[in-house]
């Protein structure tokens, strides 16, 4: 049998007003107390957009009864020196000259309720600079009228200003395959309340893909501006903070290794007519797209090896272009006549001339048959004299087989010549590849 209890009516409004203490921190016994809404450390968040902020000091009633009072939000620098030596922080007074006490003393009339005080970003970051905290007003909860919470009576109001910047939110490499899409998002924003019509001009700088090529040892070029549409005007209007500018891909792309590099080149900042100059563009904000246009697979049937300082008797450097993956090319041999250490190299006669885009090398990719390729290098010429370096990077090789893809410098030339100028300083290292392909047109 199931049994019932019942609880006398008084306990449970015992209950209620406890429930009440545990969620408003407000005594039960107090007629009517006021409390400060935020009673720690306070970070207020600016920008410095050449206009002052307003930072809020929320007071909240609460108790047995709604009574009305007037309270008052004063500065007690004693608050500061014990938040420093309790916290071991090293927070300096805001000095007077960077904020007003515009309403710091008001009637509460209601159960919640503010006032407020006017501060001036770019003083402030005149002393202590971009995104650092600082500097700190410690006010405390008075009243003639009302008691105040003891425990909720205090407000720290710490500064932080930031740098108003102009951005490109979606910054970083993207790839884009011009098989699949034609079309290249760049996100802009700011990060603050915008109150401007604002103006930006792209740019497309060289010097972004020359940093890219070099960190990531890769020969990509700058997408020609005749194979794109830019979009014609990008805007951020009063009370907008992201737009999208779109690039669009042609059809009249040539196989090859591209980089569009967007930056942020220029900005304008008006309000009615009037310029705002302290607007600043985000100078690592950039985004690179990154395009690759394969070329098709040249015919490796008429090509010659015109040249190889190491072909051992056993794996002849013929290997590396008969389209066969289960031959490959090694080096001599200490045991053989002719032996010698890096550099290793291999010139191909392709027997017409040709537009390199891409290279694959295949490596031998065998469980317990050390290579010791420490890294590649490829050149191309049109008469077997003069050379021009179309490419080089690292080459590894763990006892998988797999096929490394090389982004060299897109050039026209029949000769191509394969370098390996060391090994990871074996006395007698091991160099061996199976195959090597060409892709262009």
């Amino acid at each position: 049998m199931k049994k019932i209890y019942s609880i006398p009516s008084a306990i449970v409004f015992l209950m209620l007003i406890v429930s009440c203490d545990e969620n408003f921190e407000i005594a039960d016994k107090a007629e009517s107390l006021a409390s400060v809404a935020i009673n720690t450390l306070n970070i207020q968040k600016s920008f410095n957009v050449g206009e002052s902020y307003q930072a809020e000091l929320w007071v909240q009633r609460g108790g047995l009864n709604d009574m009305s009072g007037k309270v008052q939000f004063i500065i007690d620098p004693d608050l500061l020196d014990s938040l420093n030596r309790e916290d071991r922080t090293h927070y300096q007074m805001l000095p007077e000259n960077c904020y007003e006490l515009t309403n710091i003393d008001f009637l509460l009339n209601k159960n919640e309720m503010c006032g407020y005080i006017t501060y001036h970003p770019e003083k402030i970051v005149d002393l202590s600079g971009y995104d650092q905290i600082q500097y700190v007003l410690p006010f405390r909860l008075v009243s003639n009228d009302l008691k105040i919470n003891p425990e909720r009576c205090t407000s720290l109001l710490a500064f932080q200003v930031s740098e108003p910047i102009v951005q490109i939110t979606n910054s970083g490499v993207f790839n884009v395959d011009p098989l699949q899409t034609s079309q290249m998002d760049v996100h802009i924003s700011v990060p603050f309340t915008n109150k401007w019509d604002i103006e930006c001009d792209l740019t497309h700088d060289l010097s972004l893909v020359e940093q890219y090529n070099s960190s990531n040892k890769v020969y990509f070029t700058l997408l020609p501006s005749d194979s794109y549409t830019s979009p014609e005007k990008i805007s951020l209007p009063e009370g907008t903070n992201e737009t999208t500018a779109s690039y669009l891909l042609k059809d009249n792309l040539l196989p090859g290794n591209y980089i569009l590099p967007v930056a942020i080149g220029g900005i304008e900042a008006t309000q009615n007519g009037t310029p705002n100059n302290s607007l600043v563009i985000d100078k690592e904000s950039n985004i690179l797209f990154r395009i690759v246009k394969e070329g098709q697979k040249i015919n490796k049937s008429d090509w010659e090896i015109i040249a190889c300082n190491s072909s051992a008797a056993a794996n002849p450097v013929e290997n590396l272009i008969d389209d066969n993956e289960a031959t490959f090319w090694h080096c001599k041999t200490k045991s053989e006549t002719g032996w010698c250490e890096p550099p290793y190299e291999i010139t191909i006669d392709m027997k017409k001339q040709v537009t390199i885009t891409q290279i694959d090398l295949i490596n031998r990719g065998e469980a317990n048959r050390a290579n010791n390729i420490k890294w590649v290098e490829f050149y191309a010429s049109n008469n077997n004299n003069s050379w021009e370096k179309i490419g080089a990077s690292d080459f590894n090789d763990e006892f998988i087989r797999e096929t490394f893809r090389y982004y060299v410098k897109s050039t026209s030339a029949r000769y191509l010549k394969l370098v390996i100028p060391e090994g990871y300083g074996n006395a007698c290292p091991p160099a061996a590849i199976r195959e090597l392909t060409v892709f262009g047109y």
